[in-house]
């Protein structure tokens, strides 16, 4: 295996056996090879379980299914997102508490299998049920705070075990395999499900259970070195600290505000699709192509956006940024001078490609921007913290929805316009943490 993951190592990330590990303790040097390859399995795994656990498609279905009312079904996006990243500030004072934090993410992928698992068996009724569907919502805030404690640990592992300049090219593959996924599972589960029904999507969401417990067992043979533990205590008293950061450390501040600027990112695509099926007549077939296209845009950007990251995961952003801003515009414009090629079965599709490749870059780029910022329990602070900001913001942001319905859906585009650019001038100003 020692072997094999060196050879495979040496060809993920072009390095030889002569490599430098910044940024890591040298005992933890020479383990990077197969932790390496472990956090890419794991993350395949994780990321295999999430394309199942689609929150466009398997979620609401099931919602649908047990008689769910229109409010209930809007909630699960923002319950899935901010859920996991608005408990990370005190879950974080937890994570410090231990040395080794590799099994912390075993944990909650388990406990998101088991959160799933049980979705299937009120899957399984098939009976409209309101309960049910409470149950369903319940099930989700525990997986979302279970994906919470995945996220503050993997990050922290990640910087324990892989050298600066080689974590972009980590993430920016896991995003490349994740796209795979989303175009051989999304695409066909989704005609499997408009073809075959509720059966369909009970062993979709076993087999995401599945994934997220083969994707713990990975993760749990990881070679971790333990860390640092101060700053592990619980209480008011650390998290009014850790919030003080806010206000002492400007890089740290000026980092939040650019990439809750950027979310515009993620937030504009759904508003393409709303626009395609508005548009193009056979909404099965649109929802299809464009899931099929997202999956395609994350397979071939990822491992680019990586590689790049490791360089500067700010030009990233940045890049990210003016891609997103080019895309929406041209939407922007078509929608206002030329509507009938919102018709064109191909126009919609190829914008939503393009900014579905700058949110895979403003993604990798932060991700492994806020990696590089810091050392030990001090990444761990910039991570939850960040994280959990980013919740709260994600949250209000959804209140822009209500210019879409107020005024228009082009109204809220050019918003989009102005908020990302202003993220674009903000994450311009931040240093370059890459060399540091």
């Amino acid at each position: 295996m020692d072997k094999f993951s060196e050879s495979l190592y040496q060809k993920l990330t072009n390095d030889d056996e002569a490599r430098a590990c910044k940024a890591i303790d040298d005992k933890a040097c020479k383990e990077v090879p197969g932790n390496y390859v472990l956090i890419l399995l794991s993350q395949l795994f994780s990321k295999l379980a999430d394309a199942l656990l689609n929150p466009k498609i398997t979620l609401p279905w099931l919602m649908q299914s047990l008689g769910a009312p229109a409010f209930m079904i809007s909630a699960l996006v923002p319950i899935r997102e901010s859920g996991s990243l608005i408990p990370q500030l005190f879950i974080g004072q937890w994570v410090r508490q231990h040395a080794k934090r590799k099994l912390l993410w075993s944990l909650g992928a388990l406990i998101q299998s088991g959160c799933v698992i049980l979705m299937a068996a009120l899957a399984w009724q098939q009976t409209e049920n309101l309960l049910y569907a409470w149950l369903v919502l319940g099930l989700l805030v525990v997986f979302s705070v279970a994906r919470s404690l995945s996220s503050v640990s993997s990050k922290d592992v990640l910087g324990k075990t892989i050298p600066k300049q080689k974590r972009g090219q980590l993430s920016g593959q896991a995003s490349s395999i994740s796209g795979l996924v989303t175009v051989t599972f999304g695409v066909g589960l989704f005609y499997a499900a408009t073809e075959f029904g509720n059966i369909n999507f009970v062993l979709t969401l076993l087999l995401a259970a599945v994934f997220w417990i083969i994707g713990a067992f990975v993760f749990a043979q990881i070679n971790e070195y333990a860390g640092a533990t101060d700053g592990g205590e619980n209480g008011l008293h650390k998290i009014k600290q850790e919030l003080t950061l806010l206000k002492t450390d400007r890089m740290l501040r000026n980092f939040i505000f650019a990439r809750g600027l950027l979310l515009s990112s993620a937030l504009i695509p759904p508003y393409f699709t709303v626009l395609a099926q508005q548009n193009i007549s056979n909404a099965v077939w649109v929802l299809a192509i464009l899931l099929g296209v997202s999956g395609v845009a994350s397979l071939t950007s990822g491992a680019f956006w990586g590689r790049l990251a490791d360089k500067s995961s700010k030009q990233v952003m940045i890049l990210g940024a003016i891609l997103t801003v080019i895309v929406t515009l041209t939407v922007l414009i078509a929608s206002v001078l030329y509507p009938s090629v919102l018709t064109q079965v191909w126009f919609i599709p190829i914008c939503y490609f393009v900014i579905a490749i700058a949110h895979q870059g403003v993604r990798v780029g932060r991700k492994t921007y806020v990696v590089d910022m810091a050392d030990g329990n001090k990444r761990t602070s910039y991570v939850t913290l960040s994280n959990t900001m980013i919740g709260i913001i994600l949250l209000l942001t959804s209140l822009l929805g209500i210019i879409a319905s107020v005024f228009s859906i082009n109204a809220l585009l050019g918003l989009y316009i102005v908020i990302t650019l202003l993220g674009i001038g903000m994450t311009s100003r931040l240093p370059n943490v890459t060399e540091r």
